[in-house]
């Protein structure tokens, strides 16, 4: 806690106080990360489901052809979902690859200006820590926004008539 005496002008900090203001800085930092976290799995989202539209489009002769010698609604379904899922756990990936070596740099350069200035603080360094269980979970929810984002454009080649799919310039 802080303690000012009204009759003195100095102000004593306590340990703390200090741990309880670095709280909610690092609280007010990890609101932040979250929200921009989840804006960016709505625009990566809204990518997977616009390259699947654009997949569906560029096939549909293609997938006429496939519907005319008997694959199922199901079959097409799947197929489409099964590409968006792969687009997803790729985006996934590539985000954790991204993550972990942005982390690593920024660590690093942290620990290269501490030791660049010198003096009782410089003995230590600070170490990036990756824990492998949100590796894991990023490749899920990478999956996961695939499958969702995927689901429209595979209805919709699911959907289509052969006849009207074949004759598709």
């Amino acid at each position: 806690s802080q303690y000012k005496d009204p009759n003195n002008d100095f102000v004593v900090i306590t340990q703390q106080y200090i741990l309880v203001r670095i709280e909610q800085v690092v609280s007010v930092i990890r609101v932040y990360i979250t929200a921009i976290a989840l804006i960016s799995l709505l625009i990566g989202g809204i990518g997977i489901a616009n390259i699947m539209f654009a997949t569906v489009t560029e096939r549909t002769k293609e997938i006429g052809t496939m519907m005319a010698i008997g694959a199922k609604r199901r079959d097409i379904l799947q197929l489409f979902l099964y590409q968006s899922t792969i687009i997803g756990l790729l985006g996934g990936l590539l985000g954790c690859i991204l993550g972990a070596s942005g982390s690593w740099f920024v660590v690093d350069l942290l620990n290269r200006s501490v030791q660049n200035l010198g003096g009782v603080i410089s003995g230590g360094s600070i170490q990036t820590i990756y824990a492998p269980e949100w590796f894991l979970i990023a490749s899920i929810v990478g999956i996961l926004i695939g499958v969702a984002a995927g689901v429209l454009p595979a209805r919709k080649a699911a959907k289509m008539d052969p006849v009207e799919a074949l004759r598709y310039e």
